[in-house]
């Protein structure tokens, strides 16, 4: 019979226990949203500002399996309006399909960096919508290429009832010829 008592208790100042939090965690929110409304509009004024340095990001880049079912190469470069785009290269049979050109967005590691080493594309295929992301990888052991991990995640508009699926997939920089004029 004790020990039914001491458990009701403990339930019962655990219950206790989560009103206090509940109050306490309501006051603290209420207290936080009326901080906020202080706030002035100069202050909620601020503009996000992308990366401008994307010299990681630009050039061609290449699948390391040469056997995927997805994407095989993209090209990441400035659009005719100076924007950051990428154009990519579906795994299509005998040649790779050309995806056409999408607006990217770059990203930084960081808020203090300049330096974009991430980017999202958005492709509507009209049957499907696909977003790509990218970001840098880092490999001691491959530190003399450029080397960067993309995932598409492809949402099917059509009907067919087929699942949303994501796939990763790494890419290598094409390193640029040099050629020489005689």
């Amino acid at each position: 019979m004790k020990k039914i008592s001491m458990v009701k208790q403990y339930l019962l100042n655990a219950v206790v226990l989560l009103s206090l939090l509940l109050n306490f965690g309501a006051q603290a929110n209420a207290d936080e949203i009326n901080s906020l409304s202080n706030v002035s509009t100069s202050e909620l004024s601020a503009v996000s500002l992308p990366p401008t340095d994307h010299s990681f990001l630009l050039g061609t880049w290449v699948n390391v399996d040469k056997a995927t079912n997805n994407i095989r190469a993209f090209v990441i470069k400035y659009d005719a309006s100076g924007e950051l785009s990428v154009r990519a290269y579906g795994a299509c049979s005998p040649t790779a399909c050309d995806w056409g050109s999408t607006p990217a967005v770059p990203y930084a590691t960081n808020v203090s960096s300049n330096l974009a080493e991430g980017f999202t594309a958005p492709y509507d295929h009209g049957f499907s919508e696909t977003i790509l992301t990218g970001t840098r990888l880092v490999a001691r052991q491959f530190a003399d290429y450029d080397l960067m991990t993309v995932n598409s995640f492809t949402k099917f508009n059509d009907g067919s009832n087929r699942s949303n699926y994501y796939v990763t997939n790494y890419f290598v920089k094409v390193k640029p010829t040099v050629s020489t004029v005689k």
